[in-house]
């Protein structure tokens, strides 16, 4: 008979419990004339809210008192508020609303999901709202899309995925905290969306991100170098960042020393009271840090002393004990080129936005991962014909000379970020040669001709004269002590040199500023 038939809806899914694709068929009987029952009929929701919203509520009491699966895949779903229960709603079992439609709002208030939750591919039409919701397994929203506002306020996630959802309008995700995990993969930000107060875990990632809309990370929390030293496998990946038409990126009182910017669009990301990780007065990124481990030596050695310090003193003020192996991730894209662009990247967004003394910060670091990093694992270019040795020969020559010259650059003006540096230098080379002027013999009256003389040999930049007329009220005589003098001017010099452009620059930020 007509009125015996079953609804016709199959649907493949994931089961959480067998770990695979299975097709899942609808067994409720199909509406009188229809091919479908009343939560998979199209329109019946539309046609009688009321009859598919009760009978919605009565199948959600038959799943809270079981531990079995419960399935609402494929549903056709008026507004829906689980508060009209009128008891706390706690789902014990797995629970799949896959490819369900919520044509109208959807509230999830207060709601408990012991068991793996599966949202994937379902549509929020209306307003979509979890607070104070929890979900104690894997929750999945792949696929998802959610075409009006979506608030997530106070919810607990042991693990969640939103891969492929797609937020059309204002998102909110207040005071949530994953615990396990958190993926973000392809997701699209059409809206305005803020992240404020929410926890990540270390393995979270943020990929391929598309953003139309103004996005905020702020008052976020993510981990930090300091929770635990030796783990540099955990970062927050923020990779292939796409904007679209007016989309932003902001973060906002958030710690960013684990966050990995490799290959992400900085042109529209701002920074706002971040912090980041300062290592010997440079701001590092991990990746960099990472490679600096993986190719030298000394710096790793340094490394592990310094975080496996911090660990000791953990445990002497009753901390959480730390594993003492350090973790590095396998990443192949962790190479010297793909670092220092990031590092570039991240100096210029600073320039760009007026921020200068963290554009110095990162400058420093950049300039540091070039003297200190090794040579990479293998080689990663194509090389043909194969290099001679003399080719090799004259590489690492340049590159022995390249590290040497930056460590005076380094040691002269910190690569042309201190004045201080050269400042104290030209001090110790004027009173170092003008007591060697003044205590070894060689002194003429001072006159005219002894001025015009110097200015003639060049050395009237040395400031060894002034030092010497302050001691001795006398000048050297110039014929006997050339060889010493042309010394100083040439240390005096190499001062100047690079003392000059980290002068301009500060005046440079100055008047930009």
């Amino acid at each position: 008979m007509e009125g015996a038939r079953r609804c016709k809806y199959r649907a493949e899914y994931y089961d959480f419990e067998a770990e695979e694709l299975r097709e899942w068929e609808c067994d409720m009987p199909a509406l009188p004339g229809r091919e479908y029952c009343l939560f998979h009929d199209p329109e019946y929701w539309r046609e009688h809210p009321e009859e598919v919203r009760e009978a919605f509520y009565e199948r959600v009491r038959e799943a809270m008192a079981s531990e079995e699966s419960a399935y609402f895949i494929g549903y056709h779903l008026p507004r829906v508020d689980l508060r009209e229960l009128g008891e706390d709603v706690v789902f014990r079992g797995p629970v799949y609303f896959n490819e369900a439609v919520f044509h109208e709002d959807a509230s999830f208030l207060g709601a408990s999901f012991s068991g793996p939750t599966s949202f994937n591919r379902a549509k929020f039409l209306g307003d979509a709202i979890f607070i104070a919701t929890k979900f104690s397994k894997d929750a999945r929203f792949d696929g998802a899309s959610f075409s009006e506002h979506v608030i997530f306020i106070d919810v607990v996630f042991s693990y969640a995925s939103f891969n492929h959802a797609r937020f059309s309008r204002e998102a909110r995700f207040f005071s949530v905290e994953f615990l396990k995990g958190a993926d973000l993969i392809s997701c699209v930000f059409a809206g305005p969306t803020i992240f404020s107060h929410v926890r990540f875990p270390p393995n979270a990632r943020l990929e391929n991100l598309v953003i139309s809309g103004r996005t905020v990370f702020s008052n976020t929390y993510l981990p930090s170098i300091l929770d635990d030293p030796l783990d540099l496998e955990s970062r927050l990946c923020l990779r292939y960042i796409v904007f679209d038409g007016g989309g932003k990126l902001i973060f906002s009182k958030t710690n960013m020393d684990r966050v990995s910017f490799m290959f992400a669009d900085l042109s529209r990301v701002e920074f706002w009271d971040v912090r980041w990780w300062e290592y010997k007065g440079s701001f590092m990124p991990i990746d960099a840090m990472i490679v600096l481990i993986k190719t030298n030596d000394k710096i790793a050695r340094q490394y592990k002393e310094m975080a496996r310090k911090d660990i000791r003193d953990r445990e002497e003020r009753h901390l959480t004990p730390q594993s003492e192996l350090l973790r590095l991730p396998d990443d192949p894209d962790l190479t010297l080129e793909n670092v220092l662009q990031e590092i570039r990247l991240l100096k210029n967004l600073a320039i760009s936005m007026g921020r200068y003394e963290e554009a110095a910060k990162f400058h420093i670091a950049e300039m540091e991962v070039r003297r200190l990093a090794g040579p990479e694992a293998k080689e990663r270019h194509v090389e043909w014909p194969p290099k001679g040795r003399l080719d090799r020969l004259r590489e690492r020559a340049g590159s022995w000379l390249e590290r040497r010259l930056l460590w005076l650059y380094k040691a002269t003006c910190l690569y042309g970020e201190s004045l201080a540096r050269p400042v104290a230098w030209l001090l110790a080379i004027w009173l170092l040669f003008g007591f060697i002027y003044a205590f070894s013999g060689l002194i003429a009256v001072p006159g005219l001709a002894t001025a015009l003389q110097l200015l003639a040999e060049g050395l009237a930049f040395s400031g060894s004269v002034v030092v010497l007329m302050l001691l001795l009220r006398a000048a050297p005589v110039v014929a006997a002590w050339g060889y010493i003098a042309w010394a100083e001017g040439a240390l005096a010099l190499l001062i100047y040199a690079v003392f000059l452009p980290t002068i301009m620059r500060r005046i440079w930020r100055l008047v930009r500023a």
